[in-house]
């Protein structure tokens, strides 16, 4: 496949060893505590940093998820399987949908409270649990209602809104990419990596990607991660950039904000990631080391610490395992 350089010029490929594929959650997880991008990638990894202390410790703290992230996962896994089903010759409705996400969060409810009980619990295929309710720092019955409520305002909205009819006349298509998983090298250079909560082509040979959104309107800048898939469209050849639209749909506030994207911004993206790819390379080899001073942290306190899986492991807010 013939490569681009950053103007659309043809080059030869660059051959070169790429350790991972550059992802948006990767680099956010790097500029948000370098420390945590440590204990995420590495410390809590088998083949890497394999003798740092505590490491079984790092490992099951993993596992803990605030409820943004929880929510969010059942959200976009209950979309997910809404159109998969259909696909399938099975037509939820609102009730069934609901049902099912409902399941999905119990299964969470139940997981947690083992958890509590017995630290060398065996989690399997990426298990979360409530970090919330792991160290009971909320009352759990007022907890588990503002999750529930949560969920079902974004099911409802997702499945009633007439601001998300169209894509979800567009996921039902048999063509649709339902949280495909794109991954693709920019210049032959980054290996990038991410996943498309919904693409599909219009009638007008456009070619929709749709980003569902689970919490308010965003105030940090998230278009990184979208411009990726105009991108993905550039370097494979799959879809001309020109027939690419970008939209961000937020479900709790029934709201569809369009991203508008130009050659510059296209530009732009393409430097940020050969310069994060950069970066992440550099702190590799102390990653596998397990050398954690190379990653330092954040001030404490501070407002992201509390979303932080290995929150104790830094801070001493948290004492006698699971109590704060």
């Amino acid at each position: 496949m013939q490569q681009r350089d950053l103007f659309g010029n043809t080059i030869e490929e660059v051959k070169t060893v790429i350790t991972f594929p550059w992802s948006h959650s990767r680099i956010g997880s790097l500029n948000s505590c370098p420390r945590k991008y440590f204990y995420q990638y590495y410390a809590s990894k088998k083949r890497s940093a394999k003798n740092i202390l505590g490491k079984d410790r790092i490992v099951f703290l993993s596992h803990l998820a605030t409820k943004h992230l929880i929510i969010g996962t059942i959200i976009h896994d209950a979309i997910d399987n809404y159109f998969k089903r259909y696909k399938s010759g099975v037509n939820y409705d609102l009730s069934m949908i609901l049902n099912w996400a409902f399941e999905k969060l119990e299964a969470v409810y139940v997981l947690t409270e083992k958890a509590r009980n017995n630290s060398t619990i065996q989690f399997v295929n990426g298990d979360k649990i409530f970090k919330e309710l792991y160290y009971r720092i909320v009352d759990p019955e007022k907890f588990k209602a503002e999750v529930k409520e949560k969920i079902e305002t974004n099911l409802i909205n997702f499945y009633e809104a007439e601001e998300f009819k169209e894509f979800r006349r567009g996921g039902k298509l048999k063509s649709s990419d339902l949280e495909k998983w794109l991954i693709f090298k920019l210049m032959g250079y980054a290996s990038i990596k991410g996943k498309m909560d919904l693409g599909y082509e219009t009638s007008t040979g456009d070619y929709y990607v749709v980003d569902w959104k689970t919490g308010g309107v965003e105030n940090e800048d998230t278009s990184l991660q979208l411009l990726m898939y105009a991108i993905w469209g550039i370097e494979t050849g799959a879809i001309d950039s020109n027939r690419v639209k970008l939209f961000k749909a937020y479900l709790q506030e029934n709201k569809v904000e369009p991203l508008e994207f130009s050659d510059e911004h296209i530009l732009r993206a393409k430097m940020r990631v050969i310069q994060d790819t950069q970066t992440i390379e550099k702190l590799h080899k102390y990653g596998i080391e397990g050398v954690e001073n190379a990653f330092s942290k954040i001030d404490f306190p501070n407002k992201i610490c509390p979303q932080c899986p290995f929150e104790e492991l830094c801070h001493k807010t948290i004492a006698n395992g699971n109590k704060y």
